[in-house]
């Protein structure tokens, strides 16, 4: 009797996490509306809804962060930590790569930095790339904010971050990009494989007491 009800409080354990595990997973998969907010010359307001943690890239030499990669343009071609400690390049349609950010792992949900223009009359095109590939954004920021924080915050991951002058054709626009921030997206949490876990013993558990009951 005792082993029997030990049995049975396993099982109703087992099947507690298990419900709890499925719930969790629907969650998951159930996905919240895609939301994505710009902060201009907001860097207070950006740090707030950003969450964390932030990590900074402050371009001082030219070793980046490991979240944070660069493809520059070729034309100028970009620097990173060679001219006082910013990263330096030039937005031009004409030539054939432009400048690309990238973002390791599962990408981004925040980024933001302190953008210079060198100076020039056109505005920069930022393409952005999420973890969902049905989604696209495409943000203009004007050169007459130039010297500002400007900054993005995103409930989908964001993959990288192509820039390009406002309008093919245009003025090239020439840009320093400081003190970079930015949060990684966050990894599926350390409780999953628990969850995972049950699920298999569960079905262990079953398949024992099939066996057992036909034997």
């Amino acid at each position: 009797m005792l082993r029997a009800q030990i049995r049975g409080g396993l099982s109703k354990s087992i099947k507690t996490v298990l419900a709890a595990g499925v719930f969790f997973l629907g969650y998951l998969g159930s996905g919240a509306q895609a939301a994505f907010v710009t902060f201009n010359d907001d860097l207070a307001g950006w740090t707030a809804f950003a969450g964390g943690p932030i990590l900074l890239e402050d371009f001082t030499d030219a070793t980046l962060i490991p979240e944070l990669s660069i493809t520059p343009g070729n034309a100028l071609p970009g620097t990173i930590g060679t001219v006082d400690g910013v990263y330096r390049d030039k937005a031009d349609s004409g030539q054939a790569t432009q400048p690309l950010l990238m973002f390791s792992g599962l990408g981004v949900t925040a980024f933001g930095a302190e953008w210079t223009f060198n100076p020039g009359p056109t505005d920069l095109r930022l393409t952005f790339t999420f973890a969902d590939p049905s989604l696209s954004v495409v943000v203009a920021y004007g050169s007459s904010v130039t010297g500002q924080f400007f900054g993005f915050v995103s409930d989908v991951p964001i993959l990288s971050i192509l820039i390009d002058e406002a309008s093919a054709g245009g003025a090239d626009q020439s840009f320093d990009m400081d003190n970079a921030r930015l949060v990684s997206a966050v990894p599926i949490p350390a409780a999953l494989p628990l969850f995972l876990s049950a699920i298999v013993a569960l079905g262990f558990l079953g398949r024992r007491r099939k066996r057992l009951a036909t034997a």
